[in-house]
C-alpha cells in the first residue's frame, strides 16, 4: 500500500473547506496537511513523520522554555523574551504582568530565499538544508552533486 493511500485510509482526505481564508489573506496549512505534505516529500508513512513533527516541536519548545536560544543555521534562531505587559481598562490591578513570548528571528538566507521566482528556487539551495528543490519530493542531496 502507497503512502497516499495509506493516509487516505486513515481518514486524511482533504477537507474542502480547510485552509480558506479571506481574499486577502493567505491560504492556511493546517498541521495535518503540513505533516502529510513533509511525509511525501521525504517519501516517509505519514505516522514517521507525525512522530518526528511531534518530537521536534516538544524538543525545541523545551529548550526554549529552558532559556536556551535554539539556532537552526540557514534557517533561524528560536527564544524567548520577555513582554514588558501593559495597563488594561477591565481588570481589578489595571495591568498585565509581563510575560514570556516565544520568538522567532529568520537567517538573512532565508529572507532572500522568499523573495526568489519559481524558476530561480530550482536552482537554490533550500536555506538550513542540503536540499534543492523544495517541495517536489525530488529533493537531492546537494554534496552529492559536488
Amino acid at each position: 500500500m502507497s503512502d497516499e493511500q495509506a493516509m487516505s485510509d486513515e481518514g486524511l482526505q482533504d477537507d474542502a473547506a480547510e485552509g480558506q481564508t479571506g481574499e486577502n489573506e493567505p491560504r492556511r496549512i493546517s498541521k495535518r496537511d503540513f505533516i502529510r505534505e513533509v511525509a511525501l516529500d521525504a517519501h516517509l508513512p505519514y505516522n514517521v513523520t507525525e512522530r518526528f513533527y511531534e518530537s521536534f516541536i516538544s524538543t525545541l519548545l523545551n529548550h526554549v522554555r529552558a532559556g536556551e536560544q535554539v539556532n537552526l543555521t540557514g534557517f533561524g534562531r528560536f527564544y524567548w523574551q520577555l513582554h514588558g505587559g501593559h495597563t488594561v481598562k477591565f481588570s481589578p490591578k489595571g495591568k498585565v504582568d509581563p510575560y514570556p513570548v516565544m520568538r522567532f528571528s529568520a537567517a538573512r538566507d532565508l529572507g532572500g530565499f522568499l523573495k526568489l521566482s519559481d524558476e530561480e528556487v530550482k536552482s537554490t539551495r533550500v536555506p538550513g538544508t542540503r536540499l534543492m528543490k523544495p517541495g517536489t519530493g525530488k529533493n537531492k542531496d546537494a554534496s552529492a552533486e559536488e
